[in-house]
């Protein structure tokens, strides 16, 4: 939980640091694995994800990942474009849409570095 924790802060330091400008998010899920055992947990103090100017948001998952809690606790919320894909080809061409060429190719080397799913 101690780590869940820490990841949201910082990704909410880094929403904060937009401020005010569009983004898109992009998460390589694959290898994440949460306890049964913090999917009931609670997290005792709130912490808020500004997304107000996100446009859209993306993951990578691994097929039988039990994610949908997270999803459901974020995404009913927010009025996000939100996709989940399982191939590494289609989590590229959807960052191929949204963002500039450096990050398709910074993205392409991230996945082939951490490659879990060998079918894509």
């Amino acid at each position: 939980m101690a780590t869940n924790i820490q990841y949201l802060s910082a990704l909410a330091n880094e929403l904060n640091a937009k401020k005010g400008k569009s983004f898109n998010i992009a998460v390589d899920m694959r290898g994440w694995v949460v306890p049964f055992s913090e999917i009931t947990e609670r997290i005792k103090a709130p912490i808020h994800l500004d997304r107000r100017n996100q446009r859209c948001e993306v993951w990578l998952e691994e097929q039988g990942m039990k994610v949908d809690h997270i999803a459901d606790k974020f995404f009913n919320e927010q009025h996000v474009k939100f996709t989940r894909t399982y191939s590494s080809s289609d989590f590229l061409a959807h960052i191929k849409v949204l963002e500039n060429e450096p990050l398709v190719s910074h993205m392409s080397q991230w996945l082939q570095q951490n490659q879990v799913d060998k079918q894509n």
